[in-house]
């Protein structure tokens, strides 16, 4: 569904916001 696609789109974008934010706590973004 749409919803759906449009939640992971959103949950991956806060992953990769959190991963640029905090570089010494996870690993660096390809």
């Amino acid at each position: 569904s749409q919803s759906s696609d449009a939640l992971l789109c959103h949950v991956s974008h806060l992953k990769f916001f959190d991963r640029r934010q905090n570089p010494s706590s996870l690993p660096p973004a390809p």
